[in-house]
């Protein structure tokens, strides 16, 4: 099968719990965030992390880190 690249997001909501999700593709990835900063009213800008995740996906950018969330692309099947 095709090696497939998949997003981890990572929620982080001020205590020691942390959410994770796994998507695959960009568009997947920003509702989940977007859905995530609504939720959990993290202050992210939604245009900034459509531009992360298209650096993601053009392998420019691994990680992303800011406040609460957590962002990694990753190669392949965990």
């Amino acid at each position: 099968g095709e090696v497939m690249k998949h997003f981890e997001i990572g929620i982080t909501t001020g205590g020691t719990r942390e959410f994770t999700f796994r998507c695959d593709g960009i568009h997947n990835a920003y509702d989940a965030i977007n859905d995530a900063v609504n939720y959990f009213g993290l202050g992210e800008d939604m245009d900034e992390i459509m531009r992360i995740l298209v650096k993601m996906d053009e392998n420019k950018l691994v990680t992303h880190r800011h406040a609460g969330l957590n962002v990694y692309v990753r190669d392949g099947e965990r």
